[in-house]
């Protein structure tokens, strides 16, 4: 069901458009305002089918295409229509100066992630400790994730299931072409350079 400017104007009573997901839950948004995870560039309310929406976007190509490029633009677009917290996972500090500084840059390389199992666990700690997260970027994926090709498939499962759970979206940029993703995510490719 869409809901138009249109009807909005007519109806100056209507302040709220509900967001209904498949068990019925409600979430309420405010007209001129956006969740980040209904992807949306425009303000006009629109009522969703949470089935309709992806909780994974995954930036996917070769090393050296400019995935950083398009993903720190994203995250800065992303804080500008969202009230909730975002958070960007990277190898170093090299791009703090370019994020806003509403964002949340965590190095993780300051942390002894060895393994894909406590990398889940690291993400799965920052989501109990906030809250209000909306959002996770991922840069350098494979690097932060401490993930081969192999496995690329397992852990784009579990945050799939993370995410589902706490109602968090994860944007992944991940050096792999996107021939290479395992083919139960090549419908969550948003870009492929």
């Amino acid at each position: 069901v869409f809901v138009n400017d249109q009807t909005i104007r007519k109806n100056n009573k209507l302040k709220v458009v509900l967001l209904y997901d498949i068990n019925y839950n409600i979430t309420y948004k405010g007209v001129g305002t956006s969740l980040s995870h209904y992807k949306r560039k425009d303000y006009s309310p629109i009522i969703y089918l949470k089935e309709d929406i992806h909780m994974i976007d995954i930036i996917a190509g070769a090393k050296g295409k400019g995935k950083t490029k398009i993903l720190i633009q994203q995250v800065n677009d992303d804080i500008k229509l969202t009230k909730g917290t975002i958070v960007y996972l990277d190898k170093n500090n090299k791009h703090m100066y370019e994020l806003s500084n509403r964002i949340r840059l965590i190095n993780v390389g300051d942390f002894p992630i060895d393994t894909y199992d406590a990398f889940i666990g690291f993400i799965c700690g920052l989501i109990s400790q906030d809250r209000d997260l909306e959002h996770m970027f991922f840069d350098s994926f494979l690097t932060i994730a401490s993930v081969s090709d192999d496995y690329v498939g397992y852990v784009l499962s579990k945050l799939a299931d993370v995410s589902e759970k706490f109602n968090v979206d994860f944007t992944i940029s991940i050096s792999i072409d996107a021939d290479n993703i395992p083919e139960e995510f090549k419908k969550d490719i948003v870009i492929s350079l």
